[in-house]
């Protein structure tokens, strides 16, 4: 059969022309559609393949016609797929636990994908230090840390004698050494002018401070031969000049990914 308007092919069936949408006397049909094909959105019918207008009502499928859902044809095992996960991510997770605990080159290679280093800088690169004071810089080691190390250089550029002594002190020993107490230190590097700094600090979250120490008393202060012949008015050294400090100490150390 053939449209009476536009000349395009009628299916078997069809009260509209697919192609131009002018209605057809013709009975439905009934037959089923195969898996797969495209329905009309309003009355539910199949559709041939190359249609604008729905053979029964005369619905615009142009744009809106789906295809038949098949998910039923081919149901998936979503209970059986979620119990298998359930017990393959503590093994995934145990293997993968075991594999950061060996020294072979592939548990190597894993550690530096998961492990993430942090690094940052102690204190200015360039600051003073005023004689009979001192100046601290605090800096915090996180939780879950490992590998915790201070390393860097200081060096005393101009000012007062050249001397400066440096301490890496806990929070704790901070207090006890203003208060004019000994305290445990990391490093220490007495009175020196210059100083390299290699400290271990424990894998544990905790609050340091980076003390660069002025506080001599006058008794231990080193004058220049020649400021003890000069009267006390041309004297050109003081005890009250500052020390011009240069600094490059780095707080290193590192967490998993997931809590970095």
């Amino acid at each position: 059969m053939v449209c009476s308007r536009c000349g395009g092919n009628l299916p078997e069936g069809s009260l509209f022309c697919p192609k131009c949408g002018r209605t057809v006397n013709q009975a439905s049909s009934s037959e089923p559609s195969p898996p797969g094909a495209l329905r009309c959105r309003r009355c539910g019918s199949p559709l041939p393949e190359v249609c604008q207008f729905c053979p029964k009502c005369g619905e615009d499928v142009s744009a809106f016609a789906q295809p038949v859902a098949v998910e039923s044809l081919f149901p998936q095992p979503r209970g059986k797929v979620r119990l298998a996960a359930w017990f393959l991510l503590p093994a995934l997770l145990l293997s993968l636990a075991l594999l950061a605990l060996t020294d072979n080159p592939v548990s190597q290679q894993f550690e530096r994908i998961f492990h993430r280093t942090h690094t940052e800088n102690i204190g200015p690169e360039v600051f003073s230090v005023g004689s009979g004071s001192f100046s601290y810089f605090k800096f915090d080691v996180p939780s879950a840390a490992t590998d915790v190390s201070v390393g860097g250089q200081f060096n005393v550029q101009a000012g007062g004698d050249g001397n400066i002594d440096v301490q890496l002190l806990t929070d704790a020993g901070f207090i006890s050494w203003q208060d004019g107490y000994s305290a445990n230190s990391y490093y220490g590097s007495g009175q020196v002018p210059r100083g390299t700094i290699n400290a271990l600090l424990p894998a544990t979250a905790g609050t340091y401070y980076l003390v660069f120490n002025n506080k001599f008393s006058p008794k231990d202060q080193k004058l220049p031969p020649k400021a003890h012949k000069l009267a006390p008015k041309d004297r050109r050294f003081s005890l009250n000049d500052q020390e011009t400090i240069q600094s490059d100490v780095i707080l290193t150390y590192r967490r998993w990914w997931p809590i970095f």
